[in-house]
């Protein structure tokens, strides 16, 4: 009996699936004019569908589900191409290879165009079967009822943001489980319709039945993931496409008390930032708003009462962003990993809602949590013009000039001595021009051979980033490619890489992206015109064996770090940025290719990366990325202090031809470690380190600094900013003795007073008339350098009237004087309106020296 009805459901299988076939599948007529062969219910079946996670919004990858089944007893392999929205010069293809008895599935990427109008909601996708492509002609196979082709619509997703839930698969018959997968999806759609602006949508992704895509892109439409289950976790392929979706931008929501400390420590590595305590059930509570809260809304404390108790987990968390709590035990708190962020709950899901409607406090936090995904920014335009320059003609090495001219003198001193000792020293006269006519011409026949014509190359710049805590490191590759003559260009990725054209070049050819079982992805039907730059960009992350870390702290020396893993004596140009402050000069230590140590002289000026005061060309265009790169007002590299340094490109998983010259470097950038300054020891922080920002104290949160970019408005009347200074958490609590500030600015006909919070009052520390140029003077008094709770000094900034708006106000307090005393007659005086001369900061930092407590 078992096995009639496992008979019964293959045959209802195949059926179904021969049956979406003929609604769906795309196809193409075979070449010549034979009549299209009938299909059997016994002949093979594949299908294209939407996959993964379902979604498809501009500018980003999607993925598309290629199933089938082959009832015969033969193996077969077929390709399905796939054209997006009517863009028939590219196609992107998946080959499957079907066993005999089997049903298939397989995973295709596709990209979804980023130029779809707003109010466009479908675009259309069409697929052809392909038989045989690997012996050299495509064979396009038809669909049962003949079509050559068939265009189905894909849905496009205008949400705000999408959120995929990965929860505990729930047996039906269990009821509690059940009910806590309900009570899970009730709280993330209540925090997700509090957050939104718009009603409707798609609703949640559940991610249930499967694991994640294996493609390296398949959560780029993701912008929000909640995990509630160990199960993912456990699967190291899925793990590791998350914490690569994470590092870049993505946000995750691990509801704590349903994830086990174990799988949680998976994902964060060492940057686990929570210890269990114990678990309890509270029947009432009070959920009580962080310290970060600003406003009066967000430092309510809401009240939950129910018969039925909800769990909570009791942490200890290491972090200071504490989102909520309940009697001092953290209820949610947030912990930045990389350009991500993961947001922890502690208590059970039905604790943060009332009935349907999030408490207030669990609103504040959806607001910020289902936002769009900030996608790390990826300097495209600004790569391929820095590659581009690699792309000419070949200047002789200096080795080879220098030799070369080695070998002019030495023949003209030889010959000279040996003249001199015949006793013929005037037919020296004679050699020096036949040496140097012959140098010459070795020059001019070495000039001619270099830039007679330029080499095919390929020219590859990258942006390396290094993922915190862990030895995986991303990169993003633009590969310049030119060539002499016209010849097919191959193009192999690997499985964890994702390579793009990206040259804009309208030859009317079709190219084609193919996967295949093992992941790894192959450009077809690809040529390389000649004399024409073609771009390649490329997206992949790897794993390195050993992995790349910084570590370092603040010593009496200034700032010690050492290199591990990455080979320093390759690295060139190296520098500390933390954007906005300025960057910091990296000399790594003579005998030491690991260590080096930097203090408040080799902080450099502001839009410097370079140290050398004679730059070469090399460093000049590198400089000037680093300035395109980091003018933005989003940092491409966050905003925590990182090592950047150039070395040799890293192998990114992309095979090209033979037969290239081959050039390039690669941008490496390495968050740095802070390692804790020993009780009692002295240390001395560069401005680099030193975070100036806004201070909300008496006069609130000044609108002339902007901290996000450390820029200053441009003003033409008084004005007073309050600032502070906060020093790096590792050096906390500790006692400051010694500040020095510099000022870049400009105020004629005014003066600036520098102030001090002391005692809770602001004192002065130093006043400059006419302040010009750059400023710097030392604070000194213990009581002027201690620090608030934020770890920071308080600054106020004042810029006082000018002379002629002081005269102004003098001239009308005389006349309201005088008119007070004479009575109420007409004041014949007229005052003009004074000119206001413009005032502007261009940058304040600060470097300091104490000793941690």
């Amino acid at each position: 009996m078992l096995q009639r009805l496992k008979l019964l459901f293959t045959i209802i299988a195949v059926l179904s699936v021969i049956g979406l076939n003929a609604i769906g599948q795309d196809t193409t007529t075979p070449s010549d004019d034979s009549p299209a062969p009938k299909k059997s219910a016994l002949d093979p079946s594949v299908g294209v569908a939407p996959g993964g996670m379902q979604q498809h919004v501009p500018g980003r990858w999607a993925m598309l589900s290629v199933a089938g089944i082959n009832p015969t007893d033969q193996d077969f392999e077929e390709t399905v191409a796939v054209i997006v929205d009517n863009n028939t010069n590219l196609q992107y293809a998946r080959r499957v290879w079907f066993p005999a008895g089997s049903r298939r599935q397989a995973w295709l990427p596709i990209r979804i165009p980023a130029d779809i109008p707003y109010d466009q909601r479908m675009i259309d996708m069409t697929s052809l079967r392909i038989r045989d492509a690997s012996k050299g002609t495509e064979q396009f196979q038809t669909d049962s009822i003949g079509m050559p082709s068939t265009t189905r619509s894909l849905l496009v997703s205008d949400e705000e943001s999408r959120v995929a839930l990965l929860l505990e698969q729930a047996d039906p018959s269990d009821d509690i489980a059940s009910e806590r997968v309900y009570h899970i999806a009730n709280t993330v759609n209540a925090g997700r319709d509090a957050a939104s602006s718009s009603n409707g949508g798609m609703g949640p992704i559940y991610i249930n039945d499967y694991l994640l895509p294996s493609s390296p892109v398949g959560l780029d439409v993701i912008d929000q993931i909640v995990i509630a289950s160990d199960r993912v976790l456990d699967d190291t392929m899925s793990l590791s496409r998350l914490q690569s979706w994470v590092q870049d931008g993505g946000q995750i929501w691990l509801m704590a008390d349903q994830v086990s400390p174990d799988a949680a420590r998976k994902l964060l590595g060492d940057i686990m930032c929570y210890t269990v305590v114990d678990r309890v059930e509270l029947n009432r509570f009070k959920l009580s708003a962080g310290d970060g809260a600003v406003n009066s809304f967000d430092r309510r404390v809401d009240e939950w009462v129910s018969d039925t108790p909800v769990e909570f987990l009791r942490v200890i968390a290491e972090t200071d962003d504490v989102v909520c709590s309940i009697d001092g035990w953290p209820a949610a708190f947030r912990k930045r990993i990389g350009n991500g962020e993961v947001l922890f709950t502690t208590l059970g899901a039905r604790g943060l809602v009332d009935g349907a409607r999030p408490l207030p406090v669990f609103e504040s936090v959806s607001r910020r949590f289902f936002a769009r995904r900030s996608l790390t920014p990826q300097p495209t335009e600004q790569l391929q013009s820095f590659v581009d320059d690699e792309i000419g003609y070949a200047i002789p090495g200096r080795s080879v000039i220098a030799l070369l001219l080695g070998l002019h003198l030495t023949t003209v001193v030889v010959s000279g001595i040996w003249l001199s000792r015949r006793k013929n020293l005037h037919y020296l006269a004679a050699v020096i021009p036949i040496a140097s006519i012959v140098a010459a011409g070795t020059f001019v026949m070495m000039g001619k051979a270099k830039t007679g014509a330029v080499p095919s190359t390929i020219a590859l710049s990258q942006i390396v980033r290094n993922l915190p805590s862990t030895s995986e490191v991303s990169i993003h590759s633009i590969a310049a490619v030119y060539s002499q003559d016209s010849r097919p260009f191959e193009i192999v990725s690997s499985a964890d890489t994702t390579s793009m054209l990206n040259d804009g070049l309208e030859d009317g050819e079709v190219k084609r992206i193919q996967w295949d079982d093992s992941g790894k992805s192959e450009w077809i039907f690809v040529n390389q015109p000649p004399g024409v730059v073609r771009h390649v960009e490329t997206h992949t992350t790897t794993e390195l064996s050993p992995g790349w870390s910084v570590k370092g702290k603040f010593t009496k020396n200034g700032f010690e770090g050492r290199v591990q893993g990455l080979n320093a004596i390759g690295a060139d140009d190296g520098v500390i940025i933390a954007a906005p402050a300025p960057s910091l000069a990296v000399e790594f230590a003579t005998g030491s290719a690991q260590q080096f140590t930097s203090d408040r002289e080799d902080v450099l000026a502001p839009d410097q990366f370079i140290r050398s005061a004679i730059v070469s060309d090399v460093q000049r265009d590198r400089q000037e990325l680093l300035r395109q790169m980091l003018g933005r007002e989003t940092p491409p590299f966050g905003r925590e202090p990182i090592l950047l340094v150039w070395t040799d490109p890293v192998d990114a998983g992309v095979r090209f031809d033979d037969g290239f010259d081959r050039r390039g470097s690669a941008l490496v950038s390495l968050p740095i470690q802070m390692e804790p300054t020993a009780s009692g020891d002295e240390f001395k922080v560069p401005a680099t380190f030193v975070r100036i920002e806004p201070y909300a104290g008496t006069r609130g949160l000044t609108a002339i600094f902007n901290s996000r970019t450390g820029q200053w408005i441009e003003m033409n009347q008084p004005s007073e900013a309050e600032l502070q200074c906060v020093i790096p958490n590792s050096l906390t609590p500790c006692r400051l003795s010694r500040a020095e500030v510099t000022i870049k600015m400009s105020a004629p006909s005014r003066t600036l007073d520098v102030r001090c919070l002391i005692d809770g009052e602001f004192q002065s520390v130093f006043t400059k008339q006419d302040p010009s140029g750059v400023l710097r003077f030392t604070i000194d008094d213990p009581n002027a350098l201690t620090l608030n709770d934020q770890g920071g000094v308080v600054l106020s900034i004042a810029i006082s009237q000018s002379e002629e708006e002081r005269l102004q106000a003098e001239q009308e307090k005389a006349i309201a004087e005088n008119a007070t005393a004479v009575g109420d007659g007409p004041i014949t005086a007229k005052i003009s309106e004074p000119s206001r001369s413009i005032w502007k900061i261009d940058f304040i930092q600060v470097d300091v020296e104490g000793t941690k407590l």
